[in-house]
């Protein structure tokens, strides 16, 4: 039972990006400045394998970045820079390997989900200490979060996707959970019913309130292999209120919410092109800039980065919210991920060739 249900859970803002650094559009004025760089080199010298870094999460203004490494055969680690790149501390994971991590809004601890969606961890940055706050036993009552594993914001914290069950061949519920720092996870929404109502949930986009979802499920696969490819439909739901079809014109994923929690944004795919749409529930839809997919949100939701394929390479630009004006951000040449902070005063990207943190105005 545990393994039957296996949801597409897209977060927002985790793809790969080709780029150059410093390339901007002569129309407009970056608004990011560089905090610090961290080369594959440097990482190297600091005993870090960029193979092998599972996430990296920026605080405010980029004060702090925490980089979460893997080490097959033994703990993971967290490495805690400063705002210039100086490593302060590591921080021990009594876990072989993690899956993500979010750090908590004054960026004094960390939430961590290991071991296949079984175990999750709490680190104090303060303290320097991490320890395991829950873990769920196949023949016991319990949680365990699904693959893709992912990590979003509330307004009761860091809440995961996952299955509550009896038993390893008895489920009980499906939905988003909360962990207190110590004892088990509370369900604070449930899509049991939803999985019913719309048949072929890929993915979810809890709102921060925790009283709304955004909702994407899929058309059958077609018999036929030169019919319409299925397409990806989006929703809005609220916990025992109304439904709302948003989108059901196109292929829509990439769904997300802005800081605000009243405007979300969806890439909706047609043909060839894409489009990065914003809009409220109950307004118009807003195409901001064509090509461009994974937006992460910068300065209250004015400030959006998401990558754009170029002649089958990913780059990473920033689009103008109000004005659509597109900004071309660059990274070396290299795969890469990117994440803003909470606020969204930073932005951090890393991949094999390193880390790079930004602050934004």
């Amino acid at each position: 039972m545990l393994s039957s249900k296996r949801m597409r859970l897209i977060g927002a803002g985790f793809l790969a990006c080709l780029l150059f650094a410093g390339a901007a559009s002569a129309a407009g004025k970056n608004p990011w400045r560089g905090a610090f760089s961290l080369t594959h080199s440097k990482l190297v010298d600091l005993g870090i394998n960029p193979e092998f870094i599972v996430a990296v999460r920026v605080h405010k203004n980029a004060q702090r970045v925490v980089l979460a490494e893997h080490r097959p055969g033994a703990d993971s680690l967290l490495h805690v820079f400063d705002g210039k790149g100086a490593r302060l501390f590591q921080v021990s994971v009594p876990s072989p390997q993690l899956a993500d991590f979010a750090l908590s809004p004054d960026g004094e601890k960390a939430f961590l989900v290991g071991s296949y969606g079984s175990r999750f961890y709490t680190a104090d940055l303060a303290k320097r200490q991490a320890k395991l706050t829950y873990s769920s036993e196949p023949d016991q009552p319990g949680f365990r979060a699904l693959a893709p594993i992912g990590i979003w914001q509330s307004s009761k914290g860091p809440v995961v996707y996952g299955l509550f069950y009896e038993s390893d061949k008895v489920s009980r519920d499906l939905g988003f959970a909360a962990f207190p720092e110590d004892g088990p996870p509370a369900l604070v929404f449930a899509t049991t019913a939803l999985e019913k109502e719309f048949d072929r949930v890929v993915s979810y986009a809890p709102n921060p309130s925790l009283k709304s979802v955004l909702i994407v499920n899929q058309d059958p696969q077609p018999q036929d292999p030169a019919a319409k490819p299925k397409e990806r439909r989006l929703h809005f739901a609220e916990i025992g209120g109304r439904r709302v079809a948003l989108d059901s014109a196109a292929d829509v994923f990439a769904t997300a919410w802005l800081p605000d929690g009243k405007t979300l944004a969806y890439v909706r795919k047609s043909e060839n092109d894409s489009e990065l749409i914003l809009r409220e529930v109950e307004g118009q839809p807003k195409a901001v800039a064509r090509g461009l997919f994974s937006p992460a949100f910068l300065s209250g939701g004015k400030w959006i980065v998401a990558s754009m394929l170029q002649e089958k390479k990913q780059e990473v630009w920033v689009a103008n919210r109000a004005t659509g004006e597109l900004l071309h951000m660059g990274l070396p040449e290299g795969a890469c991920l990117y994440n803003a902070s909470q606020d969204g005063s930073a932005l951090v990207a890393w991949g094999p060739w390193g880390i790079r943190a930004f602050r934004f105005s």
